[in-house]
């Protein structure tokens, strides 16, 4: 099968992906007013945000997988989740003190960016110091656990109802989305595909190598900072209003590097904004089917499918490390 076939054969399966999270776990029956309701405020906004997230995250992995070169990068594996985690724990953290309703989506996003943003800058900065190919594995998951240590840390010494909040959010589910968040993750969805296509050329020359990419003239600092903000947008919008989501990042490149059999970042990042979107739609369809006998958070399914595949990757590539 071509590889044009492949991209449009995913495409042909994405709106599967979509119908089965509108519908899965209800009885139909257009004529309620109370199901139309239901399927218009939140089923419709849970299923656009977690396709639109899916596809956010696979990119962004797929970006500090070659910007790093290490096949077990990703959003939490560098610390970036962890990061947008602090902030927004940070946020409620100070909201307990001056009676601030979390609901300003921008400050939520902004937080969430800044703490992604100064985590992976901070992850760069040391790897940078290390020659190992597992130095960037090593010191996110370093910076991911202290970062984590502080996020438990504020949620001492937060109030109850803080508390309450930064639980319900830390679940991860696309549920509770609101048509304001909606817009906002389409906004950074169209800022970070722009990012993406031009940086392309630039991403297929860093995969001979930062001094070969030098010669071939690109402009390394500019492809640094572009691929950090799409990184930290996307994590922190994701992680802001999803929560945080596990394993898509890192999971995906892959699956589209195995089922599209190429390593040029164009028909790649299609395939990351598809297949991201499909596997994402589908945990979230799983997670409101009512399977375990209730709604499941979204970041446990990820985790029950993405934990196996990691390994079969690992075990399946065995100069990984």
């Amino acid at each position: 099968m071509s590889l044009q076939s492949k991209i449009i054969l995913l495409v042909m399966l994405l709106p599967v992906s979509f119908v089965l999270q509108l519908f899965v776990g209800t009885e139909i029956d257009f004529s309620n007013s109370d199901y139309i309701f239901l399927l218009s405020n939140f089923r419709v906004p849970s299923a656009v945000s977690a396709t639109i997230a899916g596809a956010l995250l696979s990119v962004s992995g797929l970006f500090m997988q070659t910007y790093f070169r290490n096949p077990l990068a990703g959003p939490y594996v560098t610390g970036v989740s962890a990061g947008a985690s602090l902030g927004i724990a940070i946020l409620i953290f100070i909201s307990s003190f001056i009676s601030f309703q979390l609901t300003n989506d921008w400050l939520v996003f902004v937080f969430s960016f800044i703490g992604s943003f100064l985590v992976f800058l901070l992850v760069i900065s040391l790897s940078r110091k290390l020659k190992s190919t597992v130095g960037l594995l090593l010191i996110g998951l370093m910076i991911s656990g202290t970062v984590s240590a502080f996020v438990e840390l504020f949620q001492l010494m937060m109030t109850n109802a803080s508390l309450r909040d930064f639980f319900m959010w830390s679940r991860g589910n696309f549920y509770s989305i609101t048509f304001m968040q909606l817009w906002m993750l389409l906004i950074v969805f169209v800022i970070v595909m722009l990012f993406s296509v031009y940086l392309c050329k630039s991403m297929d020359l860093l995969l001979l190598g930062e001094d070969l990419a030098k010669l071939s003239g690109i402009n390394l600092k500019q492809t640094e900072f572009l691929a950090i903000t799409s990184t930290a947008l996307s994590a922190g919008v994701v992680t802001a209003f999803c929560g945080p989501i596990g394993f898509v990042g890192m999971a995906v490149p892959h699956i589209a590097r195995m089922v599209l059999k190429t390593n040029f970042h164009l028909p790649l990042i299609i395939g990351c904004v598809l297949i991201g979107g499909i596997v994402t739609g589908l945990c979230n369809a799983l997670s409101l089917s009512g399977i375990f006998g209730l709604n499941v958070p979204v970041n446990i399914i990820t985790a029950f499918l993405g934990s196996p595949f990691v390994i079969f990757l690992i075990i399946r590539t065995k100069n990984i490390l």
